[in-house]
């Protein structure tokens, strides 16, 4: 087995990051814009999203399945809506959080507020829902990793996540949208060696990064000005 420095080097940068696990609770009737939140999640900054209704298969034990996945979340981001207030079980969902003392990030997506326990914790509103301010919360949950005391411990597990998303990204569009998080957000962190090392390995093998015209330039900017680091 060769366990030469090189090589160990090698296995950390191609290692997958342990991803911060997110639990989307909302109503069926708010399932499509639920699924837009999830995809961006998953694509701008690398968190592992767990959707009830669309993640559990019909021969699964639906109580069992839902008590798992709320048991090992890190995070659980509920769609506040007129329509979630009347869900028996998107409420059932939250009241385990509450009880289990899980991170409860809401997202209202009309306006509404909880009229729950969890009524003193303000929500991120929107009432447009774009691509952009999907976007926009996204973000916002990624700096409370970074700046937020009670969710500092996620920070390196956060800014792995970032980084890999990039990685892996599949369209230029999402490397617009990843690059504008580093943007965002660079005063609040300092990269570590290897994970420069990985941004440096999207800019160099993955095509949606190194063709992207507008963001491309800006990440060596980035990289240069921040890290004196050139690609």
């Amino acid at each position: 087995m060769d366990l030469s420095l090189s090589t160990l080097k090698k296995a950390i940068i191609v290692s997958e990051p342990i991803k911060i696990k997110v639990f989307i609770s909302y109503s069926t009737k708010d399932s499509v814009l639920a699924g837009r939140v999830k995809d961006y999640f998953e694509k701008c900054i690398g968190f592992e999203v767990f959707l009830a209704h669309d993640d559990l298969k019909a021969s699964n034990d639906w109580p069992k399945e839902i008590l798992n996945n709320l048991q090992n979340t890190d995070f659980v981001i509920p769609l506040l809506s007129k329509h979630f207030l009347k869900s028996f079980f998107a409420n059932q969902e939250l009241g385990i959080a509450f009880y289990k003392n899980l991170k409860i990030i809401p997202f209202s997506l009309d306006g509404t507020n909880s009229d729950s326990f969890i009524r003193n914790i303000q929500a991120y509103k929107s009432k447009t829902w774009t691509d952009n301010e999907i976007v926009r919360a996204v973000t916002i949950v990624f700096l409370l990793t970074l700046v937020d005391p009670g969710y500092i411990k996620y920070q390196k597990q956060a800014l792995d996540s970032l980084v890999n998303s990039l990685l892996k990204s599949d369209s230029k569009r999402t490397t617009a949208f990843i690059f504008n998080i580093f943007v965002q957000t660079k005063d609040k962190f300092i990269l570590k060696k290897y994970q420069i090392e990985l941004v440096k390995k999207a800019c160099k093998e993955n095509a949606f990064v190194y063709n992207a015209a507008i963001p491309f330039p800006k990440l060596k900017k980035f990289l240069l000005d921040n890290y004196n680091v050139f690609v």
